[in-house]
């Protein structure tokens, strides 16, 4: 993970992808959440969720990695919507880069008839 994330150019980060994807084939996408279980998060960030969904606002989680993981997250956490670089069933990959973000976050507060100014984001 260290050497991936220090790629830089589109087609290396495609290559790598793709090979991770190699890497998880032997393995359902169930499996691989697993080891999500252990992930540790940055204190309080399960309580602000908490209190952001009981003041009404909706969360998205936006990333360019494995969507699946990205949508366990997503589920763990409360979150309402999910993005991220998909796998699909025949194997194949939906890229989720950077610039797609904002084309995401847009679409979305169209969909809900959000103004612009109502997105807050964060890293």
């Amino acid at each position: 993970m260290e050497a991936f994330e220090l790629l830089r150019s589109r087609e290396d980060i495609t290559t790598g992808r793709e090979t991770m994807l190699e890497w998880y084939l032997p393995f359902s996408k169930a499996r691989l959440i697993e080891h999500l279980a252990d992930l540790h998060l940055a204190p309080g960030v399960k309580q602000g969720f908490t209190r952001l969904k009981a003041g009404g606002v909706k969360i998205a989680l936006v990333s360019i990695t494995w969507q699946f993981a990205v949508e366990w997250l997503a589920a763990e956490l409360g979150a309402d919507y999910a993005v991220g670089t998909g796998w699909r069933e025949d194997n194949t990959l939906s890229h989720f880069w950077p610039e797609d973000k904002a084309i995401y976050l847009n679409a979305l507060l169209a969909k809900l008839k959000l103004a612009p100014e109502s997105l807050a984001a964060g890293r």
